[in-house]
């Protein structure tokens, strides 16, 4: 990533070469354009940074470059921002539909289980032996489905099927 920068003042950030290109119409640039020709119209490399850790509450925006002396280079800067009520309300609704979306899926990957025959060896063969365990399982995932939370600490894990022989 570049920024444009005059008098040490980042005027424009992000910028690209193809920024550069349409800002200098009557320029002929080559098709790699190096380093030091981009200098040489104010064009520098933004060295990334390692963005700070937040909270859950949290987010980050990219800011301005800043000049680090020490390095000699343009580097980039993060900004936290802390979410307002509003977006915590709504960042929080998204994932109980996601969760909830979540478990209509695993409710639905099971549903064949739920088929009265497929666990009856007088009409199946083979037969699901473990059609409680499938009926626990789905049961506790329907509590998530139906009144779904924010975070899911441990989601149910579907049993193995378990079949037989008449």
């Amino acid at each position: 990533m570049y920024a444009l920068i005059e008098n040490g003042v980042v005027v424009q950030y992000p910028y690209s070469a193809s920024n550069l290109m349409q800002d200098n119409p009557e320029t002929s640039f080559p098709a790699d354009i190096s380093n030091a020709t981009l200098e040489s119209f104010g064009v520098y490399i933004v060295y990334n940074t390692t963005p700070p850790v937040i909270t859950n509450d949290q987010y980050l925006q990219e800011g301005t470059p800043v000049y680090n002396d020490q390095d000699q280079r343009w580097e980039q800067v993060w900004i936290v921002v802390d979410m307002t009520p509003e977006q915590i309300a709504q960042r929080d609704e998204s994932d109980r539909q996601a969760n909830k979306a979540q478990a209509a899926s695993m409710l639905s990957a099971t549903d064949w289980t739920t088929i009265p025959d497929v666990s009856d060896p007088a009409v199946s063969d083979p037969y699901l032996t473990n059609a409680a365990e499938f009926a626990a399982y789905r049961s506790n995932v329907r509590k998530i489905a139906v009144n779904p939370p924010v975070t899911v600490d441990v989601w149910p894990v579907a049993p193995v099927e378990v079949w037989a022989n008449v």
